[in-house]
């Protein structure tokens, strides 16, 4: 049975029927990732003046909540290369992968599942040890610059390691919420701006 193609996909049937090859549209489809990566767009009003992270995890807190303009403007510029004389922007290729940032998240989000079913103002003895054993493992993917500069670059513009030590230090439970709120609003804007996952 043939199949419709779709303008901008390459489902690897012809309308005429039979088995087009998926190689081909594989590589048609790199292609067009390449091509849109290397495409000069203009830089949209919301994106021309550029946000900074707070050094202080609870700068990024308006009234208890995050400050969630200033995390995707942040994203936007960590995504993309701006070009702010042209008022133009091309997508930047060396960033860190989603796959990489989620498995950080999973390991955020098995404290969060715990903690946020507790009532407890500050954290559980097993959670302290679970937030030390991933400090531990971003500091050693961070180390690890042969094969991570983008994970190093990534959370030196996020500051992921440091929010991280300052929500630990009082281990309070509503600090490390927010925390993993704001890990997981990385991991969706990283998306949303065209994150690869590999």
């Amino acid at each position: 049975m043939a199949f419709e193609q779709k303008k901008g996909y390459n489902v690897g049937y012809s309308t005429e029927g039979g088995n087009q090859g998926n190689s081909n549209g594989k590589n048609d489809s790199r292609k067009k990732s390449d091509d849109k990566r290397n495409s000069s767009y203009p830089l949209p009003e919301k994106y021309k003046k550029r946000r900074s992270l707070p050094a202080s995890f609870k700068g990024i807190l308006i009234r208890g909540n995050l400050d969630l303009d200033t995390i995707e403007n942040a994203m936007f510029y960590y995504m993309n290369k701006v070009n702010a004389e042209e008022g133009t922007y091309t997508s930047n290729k060396n960033v860190i992968t989603t796959s990489k940032l989620r498995n950080i998240m999973s390991m955020v989000s098995e404290v969060y599942n715990t903690e946020s079913r507790s009532k407890k103002d500050k954290l559980s003895d097993d959670s302290i040890s679970k937030l030390q054993r991933l400090r531990i493992r971003i500091v050693y993917e961070y180390g690890r610059t042969d094969v991570n500069k983008e994970f190093r670059f990534f959370c030196d513009r996020f500051k992921v390691l440091d929010y991280l030590v300052e929500v630990s230090k009082e281990s309070k439970q509503e600090d490390f919420l927010n925390y993993a709120k704001y890990f997981e609003a990385l991991v969706a804007y990283h998306r949303f701006h065209g994150g690869r996952e590999n």
